[in-house]
């Protein structure tokens, strides 16, 4: 099994492609509706669903923790909310 097979991705809403979330993952977390906090599910909810990116992929786990940190600071320091 490939120690390289971790992402990261960006969940946006659906009505405006504006990103609510960032996470880290492999094989289908990225789609994967359980394990969400209330805020995400609140606006998966009234959007009637989610547009998935990817920011990074083949990734080994540590270097994705790092990744995703990093991209949730930069997301915010540009003033963008997250629920993460």
């Amino acid at each position: 099994m490939s120690t390289s097979n971790f992402y990261v991705y960006v969940h946006s809403r659906l009505n405006t492609g504006e990103p609510f979330y960032i996470g880290k993952g492999r094989a289908d977390r990225c789609i994967n509706e359980s394990n969400r906090n209330k805020h995400w599910k609140h606006i998966v909810a009234k959007d009637c669903g989610f547009l998935t990116s990817f920011l990074a992929q083949e990734l080994d786990e540590e270097f994705a923790v790092l990744a995703e940190i990093e991209a949730i600071d930069a997301y915010r320091r540009r003033g963008i909310q997250l629920v993460n």
